[in-house]
């Protein structure tokens, strides 16, 4: 083979190597995405007859629980915005992640409809948007110095308002486990949410399904239930037991 042929296969041979070294990476670099898509494991479904809500001592909406015991996680921003007010009995479709904890079943990141109707979807919120406040709300240099200047805030501007000394006595109807298989709190047949802080000793006290309480912390009576933080828990033998207090930061913000 003489110089000018040499040459001129070396000039064709060079981009086609390129190229199926390009197209052999971009290969390499889809096959883990694939992999993992391929491993996510599909979603937990359950139907089931809706019972109430979950709601905070805020009154935000934070979960469902399910006649079957099933409850239902979410963030307040799940709800769908114009959603039917769910009804004791209402047939729910579920799909989500579940998890089997002490207490029960519990989903999270999950779907929630009834028939053709979405009530809440928490399928694209990760785990911090759960627990509360989505990541990037408040992004750095958002309050640039000289933005408030003095006097512009008066004392008593932000003040949070008080939630009322409250107090519930029923039968327990399901008792909340956490993520991490810690009690959250629990529900009573008179429709309170009670919420336990996280280092609360909540869990150690032996109660159950069925069990006749009264419970004693702040909240507020809301169009959903009643919501509160515990306090002090009176035991059916009569005894009381006040609870490790949440972190201050946490105080009045307390989810199941």
């Amino acid at each position: 083979m003489n110089r000018k042929a040499l040459w001129l296969a070396l000039s064709l041979s060079l981009p086609l190597g390129a190229a199926i070294a390009t197209m052999s990476s971009l290969a390499s670099a889809d096959a883990p995405a694939a992999q993992a898509r391929a491993a996510a494991p599909a979603p937990s479904v359950v139907d089931a007859r809706f019972q109430r809500y979950l709601v905070s001592p805020r009154g935000d909406t934070m979960g469902l629980l399910l006649d079957n015991g099933t409850t239902v996680r979410m963030h307040p921003s799940a709800v769908a915005k114009g959603a039917p007010e769910l009804k004791a009995g209402d047939v729910v479709h579920v799909e989500g992640r579940a998890m089997k904890t002490p207490t029960g079943q519990t989903f999270m990141h999950a779907l929630v409809k009834r028939g053709a109707d979405t009530i809440a979807d928490a399928t694209a919120m990760k785990d911090h948007e759960h627990r509360g406040g989505k990541k990037g709300d408040h992004k750095k240099g958002d309050h640039k110095k000289g933005d408030h200047k003095k006097g512009d805030h008066k004392k008593g501007d932000h003040k949070k308002s008080t939630l009322a000394p409250i107090s519930s006595t029923g039968k327990i109807v399901a008792i909340v486990s956490g993520p991490k298989g810690s009690v959250a709190g629990m529900v009573l047949d008179d429709g309170t949410t009670a919420s336990a802080g996280h280092k609360s000793n909540l869990g150690a006290l032996g109660l159950k399904v069925g069990d006749q309480v009264t419970l004693t912390g702040r909240g507020g009576v809301y169009p959903r239930g009643k919501g509160m933080m515990i306090e002090q828990v009176k035991l059916p033998s009569g005894d009381s037991r006040t609870l490790a207090a949440a972190p201050r930061r946490h105080r009045d913000h307390a989810k199941i």
